[in-house]
């Protein structure tokens, strides 16, 4: 799998950060995976994109 010269993973600044696609998915999946521990994302599209998140503190697990 090749990529057109030029074209870059769909990122996205937060906080002066850039964040690639799968991070702003788990991100935006926050809200409902507070019943977990961990999880993870995976997307395909532009390119393939993959996360891990751990839930700290929360106390709810």
């Amino acid at each position: 799998m090749s990529r057109p010269a030029g074209r870059n993973r769909s990122t996205v600044s937060l906080g002066g950060r850039r964040l690639y696609d799968g991070v702003v998915q788990g991100l935006s999946e926050m809200p409902f995976m507070q019943d977990v521990k961990r999880w993870g994302v995976m997307t395909i599209g532009t390119g393939l994109g993959n996360a891990r998140f751990t839930n700290r503190g929360n106390g709810k697990v």
